[in-house]
């Protein structure tokens, strides 16, 4: 199911603005693009992994969490409490955070980026593809 959904992104407008925003960070279309293609079915694999031995609908705030993923949510948490986004906005900016964390994960250590880059890439593209999920489901 994640792997078809995330299989649109690169064609959908969502991904083509993620593909648009790393060209701004310096980043070549086509390698922009290879690189969130790369990443797209890494992270269904790993998020259906995470979630096969839960009950329907697979989806919880515990389950997701993976590697550095709890700090990374209760950093974006902390973030959107202290820019008055309000309980609700503060949960997205930390499941947003979370997805950053993992996006910095697979492009350091399947990509190669270093660290700064990897972040700089994530953060670029993780709003994107979190809209465009958000809008499927």
């Amino acid at each position: 199911m994640f792997e078809e959904l995330l299989s649109e992104f690169t064609s959908s407008q969502h991904g083509q603005q993620a593909i648009a925003a790393l060209q701004q960070q310096g980043i070549p279309a086509d390698q922009a693009a290879s690189l969130i293609e790369n990443a797209l079915p890494t992270a269904a694999a790993s998020f259906t992994q995470q979630t096969a031995d839960h009950p329907e609908p697979k989806v919880g705030l515990f389950n997701l969490f993976g590697g550095h993923a709890g700090r990374d949510f209760l950093a974006g948490l902390v973030a959107g409490l202290a820019r008055g986004d309000g309980l609700v906005g503060s949960v997205e900016d930390g499941a947003l955070g979370v997805l950053v964390g993992h996006l910095t994960e697979y492009f350091a250590d399947k990509e190669g980026l270093d660290g700064g880059t990897a972040g700089t890439v994530a953060a670029a593209i993780a709003p994107f593809i979190a809209h465009f999920i958000h809008e499927k489901l």
